[in-house]
């Protein structure tokens, strides 16, 4: 397919830009604890420039210090700012693309634990587990708006070529436009007018400050799919006002806090583009460029959107993140070598909630852009790696991409370890993608494959490399204790790969994640399922990332999973389980999906902490993994110089941990 649109220049205001493909802003945590640029965020930014995306649009900035949730939050509310941004806009510039900063206030989301202020709303209403904010005076809404059209003179001193609003995802000027979160009597509540008056007289600041003619883009949600929320209608009027008042372009995204949480950074599940009808609908009603994001991770899809003419510029978000050349890649048509996001979530909207910020499940090089560039070997070495999965797909690929001769062995008929067993899951299939990037990038790199192939301590003798990566993975935990009783009992890997006939009622044993997506899989094939866990529920689980927990346990309800929590067994033997619970009052508050339990099979569970249910016809473990270091034992013996055990093979861990520990490696040998 050829790309005609998309490496197309396009305007927005007098800003032209040269390509219409957007970076989006994205929080990263790279700030410093006052809210300064950093060389981190620098590189960071500057990294995609260089790949070729036509805007980059940098992460929110806070336009007053009693507006963050995060003291890591990007600031442009002082003056003392100004030189790290302009430092930050100038590079960007330098590397080729144009650069805007978002201006946002968190409003009811701002936390006074930052901040040292009381936190304020458009309503005093209380959203998840914050308290609520006190609601602005009027007086207070006057200054809050000339906070922002001060905050974006300061952006255009700094060299910036735009600023966005930041109007989507429950920001101070969502709260006022949402139906929502603004209960308010006066002239700032009620109609849609009346609602959107405080973003009109931001943009109203925003001009008196900066410029007539300074580009400015409003970001806002095209809806609140929640109940009571704004509706797609009023987004596309309160889009046509904006216009209509001078904003230069429209970004239509979708945001919200509490159950549909997630919907800003939507997982794998969700299709590519799946906001574009929102985009779609706003651009039929205003004369502006409008942009679109939704989880776009191939150049096809976003030439498709634009064609379509569903919207002017395509936002590519996490994707940038994944493959900072993706723009690049996309104009020469490499499509293959793009390294495309996966919609894990693992190391993007994970990371916020880690100390380090931001980073990537495969591409370790986020966040490490200037310290982490691959660089060529002092010597040439020999180096065998064991074992295809995420970590020793990429210590193969880093070691030979520096010049060593790599050779990789996997025992099984194909790569990927465990990624290839979670990409069966129903909507996980884009792990697929990642073994296909390897499987393309390896060979490409230098590194030869050997497929079916078992390494034992003497053929490693025999071959007698410089270096020994072992990545041979983890074996599932299989207790003799239930074994004894259930010879039959298999495993989910046997389940997943085929390898095991289930019959019509299945028990697993254990959640977590395996467990919950097996049972999905086997729900999904008409099979009744059954779940016992140890834990309180899936908010328990560490490794359970909440965007795919949201949408997995969604869909497990709706396929009448039973799942018991607070529960383990003690044995199961001939179709008949016997479970325990510590405490019947817990078991009952963290019940996932409620039904009265005798509905479900339980007998006499008011008297006895031992309770009985049957009729199952599989038993299924999910019980965890153990470390497989056969191998690493017997190399002990062996005279090589450098030996890396590394990913499950170390400890049981997430992709993220194992592809991270193969990069390191990798630049090590």
């Amino acid at each position: 397919m050829q790309l005609e649109l998309l490496f197309t220049p396009v305007k927005i205001g007098r800003l032209e830009i040269k390509n219409r493909i957007v970076m989006p802003p994205m929080g990263t945590r790279y700030a410093d604890a006052g809210g300064a640029v950093t060389r981190r965020m620098i590189d960071y930014y500057v990294a995609r420039a260089l790949g070729g995306v036509g805007l980059v649009i940098v992460e929110a900035a806070a336009v007053r210090d009693d507006g963050k949730n995060s003291a890591t939050l990007l600031g442009v509310e002082r003056e003392d700012l100004i030189p790290g941004l302009r430092e930050l806009a100038t590079a960007v510039r330098q590397a080729g693309a144009r650069v805007a900063i978002q201006l946002l206030h968190c409003g009811r989301h701002a936390r006074t634990s930052v901040t040292g202020k009381p936190v304020v709303g458009a309503s005093a209403i209380a959203g998840g587990k914050e308290p609520a904010p006190s609601e602005l005076s009027i007086k207070e809404i006057g200054a809050l708006a000339e906070a922002f059209g001060e905050a974006a003179r300061r952006a255009k001193e700094a060299g910036f070529d735009a600023v966005e609003l930041h109007g989507a995802h429950e920001t101070i000027l969502m709260e006022f436009l949402s139906p929502l979160w603004n209960k308010r009597t006066d002239v700032y509540g009620g109609s849609l007018e009346n609602r959107l008056r405080f973003p009109l007289e931001v943009m109203a600041s925003v001009r008196r400050k900066a410029g007539s003619d300074f580009p400015v883009i409003y970001r806002l949600n095209g809806e609140e799919p929640v109940a009571g929320g704004l509706i797609a209608e009023e987004a596309r009027e309160a889009s046509r006002l904006l216009s209509q008042a001078g904003v230069d372009a429209i970004h239509v995204s979708v945001g919200t806090a509490g159950p549909l949480s997630t919907a800003a950074s939507a997982p794998m599940e969700v299709k590519q583009g799946w906001l574009t009808h929102l985009a779609e609908g706003v651009r039929q009603v205003v004369k502006v460029p409008v942009i679109t994001v939704g989880r776009i991770t191939d150049p096809r899809v976003a030439e498709r959107i634009l064609q379509d003419e569903k919207a002017d510029l395509v936002a590519i978000g996490r994707g940038v993140i994944a493959d900072p050349d993706w723009a690049a890649k996309a104009q020469r048509g490499a499509f293959a070598d793009i390294r495309r996001c996966i919609g894990c979530n693992e190391g993007c909207l994970s990371g916020l909630r880690r100390p380090e910020g931001v980073t990537c499940v495969y591409n370790p090089e986020v966040g490490r852009e200037r310290s982490y560039k691959i660089r060529a070997a002092a010597h040439r070495k020999r180096v065998v790696v064991v074992g295809g999965g995420p970590a020793g797909m990429e210590a193969a690929r880093v070691a030979a991409l520096r010049g060593h001769a790599v050779t990789l062995y996997e025992q099984e008929s194909y790569l990927g370890g465990q990624l290839a067993l979670a990409a069966k899951i129903p909507g996980r299939g884009e792990f697929g993608s990642l073994i296909r990037y390897y499987a393309s990038q390896l060979p490409a790199a230098g590194v030869k494959i050997e497929l079916d192939f078992r390494v034992n301590a003497s053929f490693v003798e025999d071959l007698a490399p410089d270096a020994l990566v072992i990545a041979t993975g983890a074996k599932p935990v299989v207790p003799w204790t239930i074994t004894r009783w259930t010879p039959e009992a298999v495993t989910v890997n046997d389940v997943v790969a085929g390898r095991a006939e289930v019959g019509q009622r299945a028990l697993i044993l254990g959640g977590g994640l395996a467990g919950y997506e097996t049972a999905l899989l086997l729900a999904e094939r008409g099979r009744q399922v059954r779940v016992v866990e140890m834990l309180a529920g899936y908010k328990e689980h560490p490794i359970l990332e909440p965007s795919h927990a949201l949408l997995l346990f969604s869909r497990l309800k709706e396929l009448g999973v039973e799942i018991f929590s607070c529960t383990q067994v003690r044995h199961a033997r001939d179709g008949v389980a016997v479970v325990s619970h510590e405490d019947r009052e817990e078991l009952l508050r963290h019940y996932l999906f409620r039904r009265p339990l005798r509905e479900r099979g339980f007998r006499e569970f008011e008297e006895r902490r031992e309770t009985t249910f049957g009729d199952f016809d599989t038993l299924i473990l999910a019980l965890g993994a153990d470390s497989e270091q056969s191998l690493a034992g017997e190399v002990r013996r062996l005279k090589i110089a450098e030996v890396y055990v590394i990913g499950d093979a170390a400890r049981p861990q997430k992709a993220l941990q194992g592809v991270y520990q193969g990069a390191e490696i990798g630049r090590r040998i």
